[in-house]
C-alpha cells in the first residue's frame, strides 16, 4: 500500500475521533472510543495520545478519560477571521 494512501487513512482515523469527541455527552474513554469506532484499542490510544500532545484532546490521567480541548476552538475562530460573517 502506498504511503499517501497510509497517510490518508491515519488522518480520517484521527479525524473520526475528535468527531465521536466533539459529540460525546461527556469525556470518554479510549476503550469506548475504540468501540464506538470499530478500531483497536492500541490504535485509538496513539491517536490520543498524539492528538493531547499537540493539544488537540485533554486527558484526565486519573479517571483514564479524554475530551476535546480548546485548542479547536481557537483554530475556528482563525477560520472565522477570514470570513466577512457577522
Amino acid at each position: 500500500m502506498a504511503t499517501t494512501q497510509i497517510g490518508r487513512r491515519s488522518v480520517g482515523k484521527a479525524l473520526a475521533t475528535l468527531e465521536a469527541l466533539a459529540v460525546a455527552p461527556r469525556p470518554v474513554s479510549a476503550g469506548a472510543l475504540a468501540r464506538s469506532l470499530k478500531l483497536a484499542r492500541p490504535t485509538v490510544y496513539r491517536i490520543l495520545s498524539s492528538l493531547a500532545d499537540h493539544g488537540y484532546v485533554t486527558h484526565d490521567r486519573q479517571r483514564g478519560l479524554y475530551r476535546l480541548s480548546f485548542k479547536l476552538l481557537d483554530l475556528g475562530h482563525q477560520a472565522l477571521k477570514g470570513t466577512d460573517l457577522l
